[in-house]
């Protein structure tokens, strides 16, 4: 993040409304209730408090949803303060784009299929959807491309548990000593999982 560069602008931006809304807070308290409430929605995902996503990412667009009422309030509030009609014809024109936008995103999230390959488009070492790719893939019997995703997303993350347990389990059949040391790097001490346990003794039984 700090060597992309992009955070220079949003904190300038976000300065520039924390400015805004404490200078003018006495003649416009609505701009500061909106900010509240646009604060308020991030609250408990901004890292404060620890949840599951964040072994993925600190971030999602989906933890903005609540917030952006605080911007419909400050947008709403502003438009009611302008008389003449150009801001809300404009306003209009920038809803409507934006509702295409976000109709031509949904096909984004039309299937798991899709969203992991969207997903994999913009971020090349996505954990979650190499696993989840590989998953539906080795699901519907593609064995050569459920092992394509297990082994890219191995290439990031080389110790992760449920990859390696995925990939040995794949091959485990056809090429039981290369199952071997994927089957060994899933296995943490204190393992009760049968399947796994018998999968990595069985082929070195018989190597």
């Amino acid at each position: 993040v700090l060597t992309g560069g992009g955070w220079i602008a949003d904190w300038i931006i976000l300065a520039a409304v924390l400015v805004v809304a404490t200078t003018t807070y006495r003649r416009w308290p609505w701009a500061m209730a909106a900010l509240a409430t646009f604060v308020a929605g991030l609250s408990l995902t901004i890292g404060l408090v620890p949840f599951d996503f964040q072994d993925y990412s600190t971030v999602a667009d989906r933890y903005v949803y609540l917030s952006m009422l605080g911007v419909a309030m400050a947008v709403a509030f502003g438009l009611a303060r302008v008389k003449r009609p150009w801001p809300l014809a404009t306003a209009v024109l920038c809803l409507a784009g934006l509702a295409l936008l976000s109709f031509n995103q949904i096909a984004s999230w039309s299937d798991t299929q899709t969203l992991g390959q969207y997903t994999l488009s913009h971020n090349p070492t996505s954990l979650a959807a190499d696993t989840m790719l590989g998953y539906l893939a080795e699901h519907h019997g593609d064995r050569p491309t459920a092992e394509h995703y297990y082994r890219h997303g191995l290439v990031t993350f080389p110790n992760d548990i449920s990859l390696n347990r995925d990939l040995g389990n794949l091959i485990l059949h056809d090429r039981p000593a290369e199952a071997i040391p994927y089957l060994q790097k899933a296995f943490v001490p204190g393992e009760r999982d049968p399947r796994l346990v018998n999968n990595l003794g069985s082929p070195m039984l018989h190597t």
